[in-house]
């Protein structure tokens, strides 16, 4: 009995076109144009992509000062917190909470006059 060698030309042949088609399938997957972690956002609306409207004209840099309210606005649904210093707690609650937050970076009397020079 003679030994079958396994480098047949058949065999040969269906491992290349096995091994064109892993390659096939590899290079469409990896060449897709749309994935699936993608999200599309809404464009800016025209008057402010085109500069047509600047939204902050006749404003001066003092901070917001022309606002009702000093602070960002903010909406949670996290559930109050029960330890002391901690507003919220990590975990979802079942109301939406709406409320203003005061945001303070360094010192307290701090002005624009002031961060002027630093920040430029």
């Amino acid at each position: 009995m003679q030994p079958t060698s396994v480098d047949t030309p058949l065999l040969q042949s269906r491992t290349r076109i096995h091994l064109a088609i892993a390659a096939l399938a590899l290079l469409t997957i990896g060449c897709r144009s749309h994935s699936s972690y993608q999200i599309n956002l809404m464009p800016a609306p025209e008057v402010y992509a085109t500069g047509t409207v600047d939204p902050f004209a006749g404003s001066d840099s003092s901070g917001g000062a022309e606002l009702p309210y000093s602070g960002i606005l903010y909406a949670t649904d996290r559930e109050p917190s029960q330890t002391e210093g901690a507003f919220y707690a990590n975990r979802r609650g079942a109301l939406l909470r709406l409320g203003l937050a005061n945001v303070v970076s360094g010192e307290n009397n701090i002005d624009w006059v002031k961060c002027g020079p630093i920040v430029r």
